[in-house]
């Protein structure tokens, strides 16, 4: 792939279309309907939603939030890329980044991924399954988590 800009910004109202267009493209429709999205897109924690663009053009996105009763503990919602931007790097940039902010402030960051191939880069990226197929980058300081996190650069 040719070298292209990518600009993270946060998401705001204006790109719901375009992020449900790229939701469209990315997930099963009988596994993850579109009313799903418009509940985490409405309830998203706004400084933790971002988009990659490409000039104005939206290429992904990530809907992050939070519940109450979990602190600082975050969970990705929804982390896509059109298809054609997949195998980039450029969804390593984003996990990157929600890693190291939930590492900044001590928190934990959980998902379910959306399909098996994912699992691998899930766990490469310092994530840990937990339950069927649930996972979790947890911050605080086990030795298994700080081997973890130095091989992270963190």
């Amino acid at each position: 792939m040719d070298t292209i800009n990518i600009h993270i910004r946060q998401l705001s109202g204006s790109h719901y279309e375009k992020v449900k267009d790229i939701f469209q493209k990315a997930f099963d429709k009988n596994k993850y309907p579109e009313e799903d999205l418009e509940t985490s897109w409405i309830e998203r924690s706004h400084p933790d939603s971002f988009g990659f663009f490409v000039n104005e053009r939206i290429i992904g996105f990530v809907i992050a939030s939070y519940h109450s009763r979990n602190g600082s503990n975050m969970y990705i919602d929804y982390l896509a890329l059109l298809p054609e931007f997949r195998g980039s790097g450029i969804g390593s940039i984003l996990l990157r980044r929600l890693i190291e902010r939930r590492y900044a402030v001590r928190g934990s960051l959980h998902l379910y991924p959306e399909r098996d191939e994912l699992l691998g880069w899930y766990k490469r990226h310092g994530f840990n399954e937990t339950n069927k197929n649930y996972y979790v980058f947890h911050s605080y300081g086990t030795r298994k988590q700080h081997v973890l996190h130095k091989s992270l650069g963190l």
